[in-house]
């Protein structure tokens, strides 16, 4: 009896595995794309959409490349609406991570995004993450509320350590 029990539990186990393991997988080995309006709940930190309707005060472009961002420093206004496209000119994927930061972003546009590298505990505790795959391109509108310096990095092993990195200055 408790033999038929293991067994029973080791199938169902083994099923449940088989199950899940087909759902997420996208029959690829790359990361599969996804439009900005299919993960528009995930990104979208601007709940009341207030960003959305607001007037830009500044628009930026920042690259991705592998291994920096270009430019590596910016400067904008506290409380102004920010816009910025940021292209992944590299041939893998990259992000751009703001921790600790008072601020709201929201992604504008159709933009092709991470799949499996949002959503998760991979963003806790992140102000702003925006990944790309390489050759892939997305626009964001982010006001951040307190003036001070803030550090931008990409949070892929190892990236970091090899110069994505900068810095927002907030004044």
């Amino acid at each position: 009896m408790r033999r038929t029990l293991l067994l029973a539990a080791l199938l169902g186990g083994v099923g449940t595995l088989a199950i899940l393991a087909t759902a997420c997988s996208s029959g690829s080995d790359e990361p599969a794309a996804t439009s900005a309006a299919a993960t528009a709940e995930v990104h979208d930190e601007d709940a009341d959409g207030e960003l959305a309707d607001a007037a830009v005060g500044q628009s930026l472009k920042v690259e991705m490349q592998d291994f920096a961002f270009a430019p590596a420093a910016m400067t904008v206004k506290a409380g102004d609406v920010i816009e910025i496209a940021f292209t992944n000119e590299g041939t893998v994927t990259h992000d751009f991570t703001i921790e600790r930061a008072d601020m709201d972003w929201m992604m504008s546009g159709e933009t092709d995004m991470v799949a499996g590298h949002t959503g998760d505990d991979h963003e806790a505790g992140m102000a702003m993450h925006v990944p790309l795959e390489g050759g892939h391109d997305a626009m964001t509108r982010m006001r951040v509320h307190e003036p001070g310096e803030y550090v931008f990095y990409c949070t892929v092993a190892g990236h970091r350590e090899l110069g994505m990195e900068g810095k927002l200055t907030v004044q």
